[in-house]
């Protein structure tokens, strides 16, 4: 493959939809004299394998744990979701998903930290837009 314009092609030819790709952050600040350590095992090793929001013909949902600073006690859960975008790039539905995902993990979450705000930062990937709004 040459080019993100020969997978497109490829995938036409192939009969594959376009599927959009979401990228959602949430800031996690840590609690006082809470582990860095353990928390880090803790998301990757016990929550971030235990949430899969997608639905069958999907990829799976990737999560990584990023940090802005070093040293800090606050962490980013970036979340990359694909999706179905019907007739708008931010459907309701993945609004929907991602809520319920985070809402379902703050309970697991609050023994080590909480999120820091309380918005839900959500940008789609370009790429995979093209031929759905991007032309």
């Amino acid at each position: 493959m040459n080019s993100m314009r020969d997978q497109q092609e490829v995938n036409r030819e192939e009969g594959l939809l376009p599927r959009p790709v979401a990228l959602s952050f949430r800031k996690i600040g840590l609690h006082e004299g809470v582990s860095h350590r353990d928390f880090v095992e803790f998301m990757l090793e016990e929550l971030f394998p235990s949430i899969d929001t997608s639905a069958n013909g999907f990829q799976a949902d990737r999560h990584f744990l990023l940090q802005e600073d070093f040293p800090s006690d606050v962490y980013v859960w970036m979340s990359k979701l694909q999706y179905s975008a019907g007739q708008t790039p931010f459907p309701p539905s993945l609004t929907g998903r991602l809520h319920d995902m985070y809402e379902n993990a703050q309970g697991k979450l609050e023994p080590f930290g909480s999120y820091t705000v309380d918005t839900l930062d959500v940008s789609f990937d370009v790429a995979s837009m093209l031929g759905l709004f991007l032309e």
